[in-house]
């Protein structure tokens, strides 16, 4: 006959037991199996004999160690892959799915290269190696390093205070200069924005390019980069705006409504900051534009037929499917790869920067033409405006110098 177990004794706080005459206490451990977080009891003995007043010293332990440290909280063993989940758990209950969506993609770049050491291996030697392997196997950019880096700080940070490293080697761990400097592209500040011609010779092209190319099913995109150009709007703004923004009653137009890309398409009723919430009066020609697109809009309705997805988005592609955050930036970068005489490395928004550098140009005021963009800061207004200026202003002392020195060819 098979030996009764002996009972374990719980007294009366929770987390304390008696086992054959010796105290325990135990304390929750999160471990991470198979992707999923899982918590479990985990047993320390005392080595104190049960009796009142050993029970009363090992509650206040228990109490401390469980709302003063969190050292035991977590497998002290846990690898990095299983922690950046817990990190990032933590950081999409604190953060927008669209900046969570930039610590997720930092994580898993970091992951490439530390996912199966443990924790309280990363040291100085382990940090230095990662950093190099971004630039020497990922060929990766200064600042996308730098960022990466930041974001390995963040999680050892949390390490230390979950007990798991004694210290953050990150900070002290310098980017390799050389090869910043092998793999870093120098690319100007001044060629990120079109100027004022630049900027109409780009949108005269979308337009024939858009015409040309009807399967895109961008029959509203040259409307649309006119128009981010005209008021200089974010794409998350463009791409929210609504015909129930436009007046045409009142000739205004509101932005309040935005689309932007994290882990999902979030579609929310406000704006990147509060000063981003604007009304605009319309001119003619914008109330023009503005038929125009709701007349396609009729046109392919009619076309399509029952099939047509009905909502109020005013950009969006023939049949009514609203367009994907990324699509018109990629339709951008398609038309200016064939425009040669452009900068290159411009993007959708450096429309809104040639916006803003025009604006300056023709108004004494730049506080206007802040709100006019609805830029938080009128630093950022100055900025852009600093970096087309410069370019001007090279392009003039070059040409003064052309003018000045005679060269004679040997």
């Amino acid at each position: 006959m098979a030996r009764p177990k002996k009972k374990i004794k719980r007294h009366n706080r929770s987390g304390v037991y008696s086992k054959k005459g010796w105290l325990y206490y135990t304390l929750p451990e999160t471990h991470v199996v198979n992707g999923k977080v899982k918590t479990q009891e985990r047993w320390i003995a005392t080595k104190l004999k049960d009796s009142p007043e050993n029970r009363q010293k090992v509650e206040e332990l228990r109490k401390l160690k469980f709302t003063h440290s969190r050292t035991s909280l977590i497998d002290v063993n846990i690898i990095f892959s299983d922690y950046a989940i817990l990190y990032l758990q933590e950081k999409e209950r604190e953060v927008e799915n669209t900046t969570y969506r930039t610590y997720r993609d930092n994580v898993n770049r970091i992951n490439s290269f530390l996912s199966d050491i443990r924790v309280r291996d990363i040291d100085k030697k382990t940090v230095a190696r990662f950093l190099d392997d971004l630039f020497e196997v990922k060929h990766l950019q200064k600042r996308t390093v730098e960022d990466t880096k930041a974001e390995l700080n963040r999680i050892c940070c949390k390490a230390v205070k979950d007990g798991i490293l004694v210290y953050n080697p990150v900070p002290e761990t310098k980017i390799n200069k050389s090869l910043a400097s092998k793999y870093t592209k120098n690319i100007p500040d001044e060629n990120k924005v079109f100027s004022l011609d630049e900027a109409l010779i780009f949108l005269n092209h979308a337009k024939v390019y858009i015409n040309n190319h009807k399967r895109l099913e961008s029959h509203v995109l040259y409307e649309m980069f006119f128009i981010i150009a005209f008021f200089g709007l974010r794409r998350e703004e463009i791409l929210g705006l609504k015909w129930s923004a436009i007046n045409f009653t009142r000739k205004t137009m509101y932005i309040v409504h935005t689309v932007t890309q994290g882990t999902q398409v979030n579609r929310k009723d406000r704006t990147k900051t509060k000063d981003s919430q604007r009304e605009y009066p319309l001119p003619d020609l914008l109330l023009k534009i503005f038929e125009q697109i709701k007349g396609k809009e009729q046109y392919y309705r009619e076309k399509v037929g029952p099939a047509y997805k009905e909502n109020d988005y005013i950009f969006k592609e023939d049949d009514g499917t609203q367009f994907s955050p990324s699509h018109p930036s990629k339709i951008f970068k398609k038309i200016l790869r064939e425009i040669p005489e452009l900068p290159q490395d411009v993007q959708l928004r450096g429309l809104r920067g040639t916006c803003v550098s025009i604006l300056l140009n023709y108004c004494d005021n730049p506080k206007e033409v802040q709100e006019f963009v609805g830029h938080k800061d009128i630093t950022t207004t100055l900025e852009i405006y600093n970096k087309l200026k410069s370019r001007a202003s090279k392009e003039k002392l070059g040409n003064i110098m052309a003018s000045l020195l005679e060269y004679k060819p040997t």
